[in-house]
């Protein structure tokens, strides 16, 4: 929380009721003793003193937002936002409770409240860097990281010599990374990207930037971009994520030899076992290696028995004839719908396994199977595109005719 300065207010004698011999009322006495216990940090009696001053005025709009200063203070924060609530239903334009408020709210963690009462603050003091800095974390705390960065930026191009720039410049980069993560996960891939690069520019070595970023750019088939930021990671910090990342892409630019030597050190180190195996069975499918293939297909079912991503990849391995040809002659049809079904017993809504199951069967001229598996799988996602082609294309073959529409 910033500091919190309390100041000694007099009001004039014709704004009060009874006055002392000093030309004082009994009020500003009262609120004055309390400025005098909180220059002196005894917050408890100023508190009191205060109370005193708003219950012999309670039009005192000033001992309203002292008091609450001191309960501040006092980490009192719903007897705090009561008291700074009292002093802007008196003076809806007093900034500065508005702004004490917010921050009473932020401790509460009452991040919308906050929002609503800074933005009453820059209101009436517009610009105010301090009122920003702590709108942009309320913004943060919100996880609207567009508009803190949005805030954050404003401050500092207006008040670049602020105390809370130090602040503002140690926090944005992983505002920046934040509101990258938020628009890769709603699939804005070009905001996303700008985010990232932003975070980037500020702090070049940001492993989780560079590894996030990486990632949006392989699922984009920017693999040469991706493995560049994966290289400059892994050059900060060696992960096993970041090593696994970079043998993906080294494997999607057909960098087999590169890709194998990463994944299987993973594997002498005892790391990501399961992935490990997973993409080096994909990556022996890639080189016709089918043996060796399935040997790492069968190891990454063996730790995962019960992960049907694994049954997909273990089918897909199994799929190829010793030639590396899918569905070619000799390969192990019968191993590969006993893989399926092991699928089906984890995953039965899962529309794909029976799309799969339907093609197995097609390919083998099994065409009620097929059709059966198909229609399964269209009850499980009725837009299952290929699966409606696969029933026309059965009815195509055994000369089925559709009637036509009355």
């Amino acid at each position: 929380m910033s500091s919190i300065w309390l100041s000694v207010w007099l009001l004039t004698s014709s704004a009060l009721g009874q006055l002392t011999e000093e030309g004082l009322s009994k009020a500003e006495e009262a609120s004055n003793r309390g400025a005098g216990y909180a220059a002196e940090g005894d917050f408890r009696r100023a508190a009191s003193a205060f109370r005193k001053a708003v219950g012999l005025d309670p039009a005192f709009t000033v001992a309203h937002y002292n008091l609450g200063l001191a309960l501040l203070r006092l980490e009192d924060y719903d007897d705090a936002v009561h008291a700074f609530t009292s002093a802007v239903r008196l003076e809806p334009t007093y900034a500065d409770a508005w702004f004490h408020m917010g921050l009473a709210r932020m401790a509460q963690d009452d991040y919308e409240d906050a929002e609503v009462a800074f933005e009453n603050a820059l209101r009436y003091r517009p610009g105010n860097p301090a009122m920003r800095y702590r709108l942009g974390q309320t913004l943060w705390q919100l996880g609207r990281w567009g508009e803190a960065v949005d805030v954050w930026e404003a401050l500092m191009f207006d008040s670049p010599g602020h105390a809370t720039i130090g602040r503002v410049q140690e926090e944005l980069p992983r505002a920046y990374y934040n509101l990258g993560r938020a628009r890769q996960l709603g699939e804005d891939a070009e905001g996303a990207e700008r985010a990232y690069r932003e975070a980037l520019r500020l702090v070049p070595d940001d492993l989780p930037t560079l590894t996030n970023f990486g990632l949006l750019l392989r699922s984009q088939g920017d693999h040469d971009e991706a493995i560049e930021l994966f290289e400059r990671g892994l050059e900060y910090e060696s992960t096993p994520s970041l090593t696994i990342a970079l043998a993906l892409s080294c494997a999607a630019t057909e960098q087999f030899a590169r890709s194998d030597s990463l994944l299987i050190s993973l594997i002498d180190q005892g790391e990501l076992l399961h992935d490990a195996n997973v993409a080096l069975a994909q990556n022996r499918v890639a080189t016709g290696d089918i043996a060796l293939a399935v040997e790492y297909a069968k190891k990454a079912a063996d730790l995962r028995p019960k992960n049907v991503r694994t049954l997909f990849v273990l089918a897909f391995v199994l799929e190829h004839n010793a030639g590396g040809i899918r569905y070619g002659s000799g390969y192990e049809e019968s191993s590969v719908l006993a893989v399926y079904d092991r699928a089906v017993l984890v995953d039965p809504d899962n529309p794909r396994l029976f799309y799969n199951i339907g093609v197995v069967h097609a390919k083998a001229r099994r065409w009620d199977a097929a059709r059966a598996a198909f229609e399964k799988a269209i009850d499980l996602d009725s837009d299952y595109t290929e699966a409606r082609d696969g029933l026309r294309q059965i009815d195509q073959i055994t000369g089925i005719q559709l009637i036509p529409a009355r």
